[in-house]
């Protein structure tokens, strides 16, 4: 069987390779606020999974408020994530993200910090602004949506020997049928001895 390129594999789930995240993340300014703010943003769903609503805050559901503060645990490096069904799930913080935190939130902050340069909330829609502005920047042709951070997370983490069942409640959803999709999507890379990316 001859080698296919990463890119020739056509799975329902759309998702990022190695080469434009990298290219992705290199294009957020890391030296200003919001650009730190962008970054946490986008490693939050990327490097854990989130839904950008989980971000956030739902524009649907009020009782989806977003990251707060008080949700994170520094000491014991987890965070408690509110997201869809308006189910609580606990995560490991990812070592990145848990520095990128700590040196983003302030001693006495409470609350949202996920916020606009006004100091509002920030919505879903302002995250398809923000993708398109770094894909852009970084030269990214394909399209990319903020979900595509999550199906990308997923991929890789079921292609390092993740497990499917960790990734289930990682991700939050309450049916595997749900987790099962990005099986669909391993399994075709593999069969078809596709040189990864990473």
């Amino acid at each position: 069987m001859s080698y296919k390129s990463f890119t020739q594999i056509k799975g329902k789930v759309k998702y990022l390779t190695k080469d434009e995240i990298t290219k992705f993340f290199l294009a957020i300014p890391t030296d200003t606020i919001a650009g730190q703010r962008d970054n946490i943003i986008f490693k939050l769903m990327g490097k854990m999974g989130l839904r950008a609503s989980e971000v956030t805050g739902s524009d649907e559901n009020p009782a989806i408020r977003g990251v707060c503060v008080e949700d994170i645990d520094f000491e014991n490096g987890v965070i408690q994530i509110f997201g869809k069904g308006e189910v609580w799930r606990t995560l490991t913080l990812d070592d990145e993200v848990n520095v990128l935190l700590r040196n983003f939130i302030s001693d006495g902050d409470y609350g949202k910090f996920i916020l606009s340069q006004r100091g509002t909330p920030m919505h879903v829609k302002s995250l398809n602004f923000l993708c398109n502005k770094y894909r852009k920047l970084a030269g990214i042709t394909k399209w990319i949506h903020p979900h595509m951070f999550r199906h990308t997370y997923s991929i890789y983490f079921l292609l390092s020997g993740g497990n499917i069942r960790t990734l289930q409640l990682r991700l939050g959803h309450s049916y595997i049928s749900s987790t099962m999709v990005y099986l669909d999507v391993t399994d075709e890379i593999q069969n078809a001895k596709v040189i990864l990316p990473y």
